[in-house]
């Protein structure tokens, strides 16, 4: 069955561990404005949001990131699929100074499942809306992880949700293109990474990896 033409913006649901490749020594940086943002959110502070990263590719925008560790960012695999392995090694380049803006988001207990109605706040740079302009500042938006039979229901005709994902948003209210990579927290923990959702983003409803399920895969591969 070929997919319907208005999805997805984000096909990929495995994550990696990046960094910041040596011709290109800040691609992974902290910044507080870049382009497009979040669909129904508002202008948030990077001190609210100390973890979040921006992955730049060529001085441009790419996706979302967060730092889990002094040397250490998360984000989607999908984010770096065409990026020639070449210029990729698995930690960035130096290290994050922590301060009151820098600072290492929390990960999950390995197995942790986001329940339903979980409260959590997703950031980046990504679209507005669907087709929408730029913004010069990091939204935030706050809102419920969807329980994932809701979630395999919406995208049955489109992708398959599995356990290794989690699912959040509502109308008018979630993430869109640009904000792949970028972390769904729970105060202070990063419960899941921005996957993949229609390319029709006022729907709202999209989904994430599931950190917890991979926990000890980035244990083993980080020592985090």
């Amino acid at each position: 069955m070929s997919r319907p033409a208005t999805v997805t913006w984000c096909p990929c649901l495995w994550l990696l561990l990046l960094s910041a490749a040596a011709a290109w020594p800040s691609a992974v940086r902290q910044r507080t404005g870049a382009h497009e943002r979040i669909v129904g959110g508002h202008e948030a502070s990077i001190a609210d949001h100390p973890w979040q990263l921006a992955f730049e590719l060529g001085g441009d925008q790419r996706c979302g990131a967060s730092l889990i560790g002094p040397s250490w960012a998360l984000t989607a695999g999908h984010c770096v699929e065409d990026v020639q392995l070449y210029y990729l090694a698995l930690r960035v380049n130096g290290s994050f100074t922590l301060g009151p803006n820098v600072q290492l988001v929390g990960l999950p207990a390995e197995g942790y499942d986001p329940p339903s109605g979980l409260h959590v706040t997703v950031s980046g740079w990504g679209y507005q809306h669907s087709g929408s302009g730029s913004s010069s500042t990091l939204q935030a938006v706050d809102i419920n992880v969807v329980d994932r039979e809701t979630c395999r229901k919406v995208f049955v005709a489109v992708n398959v949700v599995t356990e290794r994902m989690t699912c959040s948003g509502e109308f008018t209210r979630g993430v869109c293109i640009d904000d792949s990579g970028g972390p769904l927290v729970n105060s202070g923990t990063q419960v899941g990474i921005v996957s993949w959702g229609f390319g029709t983003c006022e729907v709202g409803l999209s989904v994430q990896t599931n950190v917890g399920y991979l926990r000890a895969w980035v244990r083993d591969t980080a020592g985090i």
